[in-house]
């Protein structure tokens, strides 16, 4: 039978082994991925509470893939899998697909999963993939338990919110990718960059600076242990 856990990820179950076939279905986009959408596309005229509004969408995303949410952990409950969550393990502007929500906005969803891998337990052994600057800077090629893979994913949606910040006041070269790396080598830490971006970055009232300020330090933290595996705290 079909289990819908979340818009973006209905999941086939066989009830005679109880084993878990995923069946991803997407839309088709008109608007590309994110990386499209905000270097050719439409997104380069966001601004600053639309952008923030994309890393909402993928916050709330990931949050219920981690099952931190409610429909993953209802939806395991109901199939008796001993599966708490899963780690998506790739979250980046080329994973995130852009679509019009017919109200003048836009909707993002978080896509490829091939990277992913449902967990069942807070010390199960996570592989992580590595995507450049995108990874943790604690990547390592052994495993990682699932709370310190949650605080990967954590660092990686703190990079692309990042990365959407930095476009708004940075990014006009030809060459977008190469200049945010040169950005953050300059500044050793991605939070230095994060930091100066909040503090400067117009068109933001006082709460919402301190709000982003508050969101970078529980995502970009270079010490993991700073960092939180939990994303309904962000």
């Amino acid at each position: 039978y079909t289990l819908s856990l979340h818009d973006a990820l209905p999941i086939y179950v066989d009830s005679s082994s109880e084993k878990v076939w995923p069946v991803l279905v997407f839309q088709k986009t008109q608007q590309g991925n994110l990386e499209e959408f905000m270097t050719h596309g439409k997104g380069k005229d966001l601004g600053v509470k639309d952008r923030l509004k994309i890393c909402f969408d993928v916050a709330h995303a990931v949050r219920d893939l981690h099952g931190t949410g409610t429909c993953f952990s209802a939806a395991f409950s109901v199939t008796r899998l001993n599966y708490i969550g899963i780690i998506h393990g790739d979250i980046k502007p080329d994973n995130i697909l852009i679509f019009a929500n017919g109200k003048g906005g836009y909707i993002a969803k978080v896509t490829d999963f091939g990277y992913s891998t449902l967990f069942s337990s807070d010390d199960a052994q996570i592989w992580m993939p590595r995507s450049g600057h995108w990874t943790a800077p604690e990547y390592h090629h052994r495993a990682f338990t699932s709370t310190n893979a949650m605080k990967m994913d954590a660092y990686s949606l703190g990079m692309l919110c990042l990365w959407l910040l930095w476009l708004l006041c940075c990014g006009d070269g030809l060459d977008v990718d190469c200049e945010f790396r040169k950005n953050l080598d300059a500044h050793k830490e991605a939070l230095n960059l994060a930091f100066e971006l909040a503090r400067t970055t117009v068109c933001m009232v006082d709460k919402d600076r301190e709000n982003i300020q508050q969101f970078f330090c529980l995502t970009l933290a270079q010490n993991p242990d700073e960092r939180s595996s939990n994303f309904s705290d962000l």
